[in-house]
C-alpha cells in the first residue's frame, strides 16, 4: 500500500510539540527558550530572589551615604577643619617663637622670648591633645593626629636641646650654637610637622567629595534598583498569567506591595539629596578658600621665621633670606609685608658691628617696624580667616538634616517580600511534580 499507514483515519503522532525547538522556536533563542515551564520557574525563583537580596544590600549600605550627606556629618567635617587649622596656626606661632629665641643679647628680653615659645608650644599641644580626643571614634584620623603630636615631641626636645645650649654669660658664642639648634628644628617642622597638619585639612575637603560622589551613586541604586525589582516582579506575573490563565498570583502581588513600600522609605530617606549636593558645593568651596588664606598665614609665619634665622645664623645666612624671598611675600596687599625695612637686617649678623645687629633685633622684635609690619599682615589674614569660619559654620546651617533611614524596617520588609514571592512561585511549581 502506498504511503504512510493509518490507525482510525488518524496521522500518528510524530512527538510532543515544543514551541521552543524547530523553525518557530527559534525566535527563542538561547538556554531560557530550550526550558520548560517548571525549568523558567525555577529561574524566576533565582532571579527574584537574586534582585530582592541585592536590593536588601542597597538598603543596608545606602543609609550610610545618605547620612554623610547631612548636616551632622557636615559639621563634623568642618570642626575637624577648623581644629586642623588651629593646630596649624599654633605650631607655626611656635617655630617663630623659637627662631627668635637666642636673638636678644639681654637677660631679660631672652627671658621674655623663652616666655613667648613655651607658651606657643603648650598651647600647640593642647589644641593637638584636644583633637586627639574629638578623633577618638575615628582611628585613621587618630592615627594621623599621634603622628604629629610625637613629631612636635621631637621638634620640642631638639629646641630645648637647644636652649640648653644657649645658656652662659659668652651671649656671641653660646647663640650661634643654640641658633644652629633653632635653625634644624625650624626645618623640620616646615619639612615635616606643618605638611601633615595640612594633609589633615586636605582629607577632610576629600571627605565632602568622597560624599557626594558616593551620595550620588547610592541614591541611583536605592531608587532604580527596585523599580528594577517592581518591573521583574511584573514581568513573571504577567508569565504567569499567559501561561496559566489564573488570577493574580498572591505572592508575588506581596512581595510588589512590600517593594512599594521600600521604595517608598528609600524616596523619603534620599529627599534631602538635592539641597545637600548644593550645600555640600558650597561648603567645599569655602572650605577652598579657607584652606587658601591657611596656607598664606603659614608661609608669613615661615617667612618671618626665615628672618629670625638669617638674623641669628653664623652659617648660609643667605639662604634664609632666599627662602623668605621665594615665599613672595613684599608687597602692599593684604598678608603682605612692607619689606623696605629689611634690608639691614640680612646683613647685620655678617656685618660684625655690634650697633648694626642690636639695631636689626630692635627691628624685628617687639615694637620694631619689622615686627609691626609681620603683626599687621597677620593680623589681616587672621581676620579674613575668621570671616571665612563665619561663612563655613554659614553654610553647614543652610544644609538639610538627614531624614530617618530606616535601617531596620526596609531589609525586614524585604525577607518577607522574598518570602512570599518563593512562596508564590513555588505552589505554582509543586503543580507540575
Amino acid at each position: 500500500m502506498a504511503g504512510a499507514s493509518t490507525l482510525g483515519g488518524m496521522r500518528p503522532e510524530t512527538g510532543p510539540v515544543d514551541a521552543g525547538i524547530g523553525p518557530a522556536g527559534s525566535r527563542r533563542a538561547g538556554m531560557l527558550g530550550r526550558l520548560d515551564t517548571p525549568g523558567r520557574l525555577m529561574v524566576a525563583v533565582g532571579v527574584v530572589v537574586l534582585l530582592l537580596g541585592a536590593l536588601a544590600g542597597v538598603t543596608v549600605v545606602s543609609p550610610g551615604a545618605a547620612e554623610a550627606l547631612g548636616k551632622d556629618a557636615a559639621a563634623a567635617t568642618a570642626s575637624n577643619s577648623a581644629s586642623a587649622r588651629d593646630i596649624y596656626g599654633g605650631l607655626a606661632d611656635t617655630d617663630v617663637a623659637a627662631s627668635a629665641l637666642f636673638l636678644a643679647p639681654d637677660r631679660v628680653r631672652r627671658t621674655e622670648l623663652t616666655t613667648a615659645y613655651v607658651a606657643a608650644v603648650d598651647r600647640a599641644q593642647r589644641a593637638l591633645s584636644a583633637a586627639m580626643v574629638r578623633a577618638y571614634g575615628d582611628p585613621a584620623r587618630l592615627a594621623q593626629l599621634t603622628t604629629i603630636a610625637d613629631a612636635v615631641r621631637v621638634y620640642r626636645r631638639v629646641v630645648d636641646d637647644g636652649r640648653t645650649a644657649g645658656l652662659g654669660d659668652d651671649f656671641a658664642k653660646q647663640a650661634v650654637l643654640a641658633s644652629a639648634y633653632a635653625r634644624e628644628a625650624s626645618f623640620y617642622m616646615s619639612g615635616v610637622v606643618l605638611p601633615s597638619v595640612m594633609r589633615l585639612g586636605t582629607d577632610d575637603r576629600a571627605r565632602l567629595a568622597r560624599a557626594q560622589r558616593d551620595g550620588q551613586r547610592w541614591r541611583v541604586a536605592a531608587l532604580g534598583l527596585p523599580v528594577v525589582v517592581l518591573l521583574v516582579l511584573g514581568a513573571v506575573q504577567w508569565w504567569l498569567w499567559r501561561r496559566t490563565r489564573r488570577r493574580l498570583n498572591a505572592g508575588l502581588v506581596a512581595a510588589g506591595a512590600a517593594v512599594v513600600v521600600v521604595l517608598g522609605l528609600l524616596v523619603s530617606s534620599w529627599s534631602h539629596y538635592a539641597r545637600a549636593d548644593v550645600g555640600f558645593t558650597a561648603l567645599a568651596s569655602r572650605m577652598d578658600s579657607e584652606a587658601v588664606t591657611q596656607e598664606q598665614l603659614g608661609s608669613l609665619l615661615s617667612g618671618r621665621a626665615d628672618v629670625y634665622l638669617a638674623l641669628g645664623a653664623s652659617v648660609d645666612p643667605e639662604k634664609h633670606r632666599l627662602d623668605f624671598l621665594a615665599r613672595d611675600l613684599c608687597g602692599t596687599g593684604a598678608g603682605r609685608v612692607n619689606c623696605t625695612a629689611l634690608t639691614n637686617v640680612w646683613t647685620a649678623r655678617q656685618s660684625g658691628d655690634a650697633d648694626d645687629y642690636n639695631a636689626a633685633v630692635d627691628l624685628v622684635l617687639a615694637s620694631g617696624a619689622v615686627a609691626r609690619a609681620f603683626d599687621s599682615a597677620a593680623q589681616q589674614l587672621t581676620d579674613r580667616q575668621d570671616q571665612g569660619e563665619r561663612e563655613v559654620d554659614a553654610a553647614v546651617g543652610w544644609l538639610p538634616a538627614t531624614p530617618v533611614q530606616h535601617r531596620l524596617l526596609m531589609p525586614a520588609l524585604l525577607l518577607i517580600a522574598a518570602i512570599a514571592a518563593v512562596a508564590g512561585l513555588w505552589a505554582r511549581l509543586s503543580e507540575y511534580y
